[in-house]
């Protein structure tokens, strides 16, 4: 992978020896391997300090989340409840789908929305797909119920 070889690169400025170097490439590869972040971003946080992969990967979590929540409130007022929408971050897309659909999440508040992505987000997986007026059936669900239900299944908060 292109990120790894830049990630040796980085970490040999940080450490003495090789197999200094290989054991800890090792530990980032397999801590963010199913996040493939962006070189430029781990080169940032590295670059401010941040060595430790744990505390690394956090700090992607929560800039990609950000950047997550972001698209979605962009597409929310620019596209509507009507659209088709596909976001980059294939998180994004399984969040809606989570919540009842495309129309469901249009229709709630700011504030909950805010408050279940941010819960959710570290515990989805994405799945590529686009999301939008396909979703209409599920517009009739008892959306509260059936948002609490999977966020507790998911080992989340809730608001109640």
């Amino acid at each position: 992978m292109e990120w790894e070889r830049a990630m040796m690169d980085m970490l040999a400025s940080k450490f003495k020896n090789r197999r200094e170097i290989l054991s800890q490439l090792a530990e980032y590869v397999m801590v963010l391997r199913d996040l493939k972040p962006d070189i430029g971003l781990v080169a940032e946080l590295l670059g401010q300090g941040i060595l430790n992969p744990r505390e690394l990967r956090r700090e992607i979590l929560k800039r990609l989340a950000v950047k997550g929540y972001k698209e979605l409130m962009y597409a929310i007022e620019k596209v509507g409840e009507y659209g088709l929408v596909k976001f980059s971050d294939p998180k994004v897309a399984e969040f809606v789908e989570l919540m009842g659909g495309w129309r469901a999440v249009c229709m709630m508040q700011e504030k909950e929305i805010r408050h279940y992505f941010f819960e959710l987000y570290p515990a989805l997986k994405g799945k590529d797909q686009i999301v939008g007026e396909l979703a209409i059936n599920q517009i009739n669900t008892p959306l509260l119920d059936l948002k609490e239900k999977k966020l507790k299944r998911l080992g989340g908060k809730t608001n109640g």
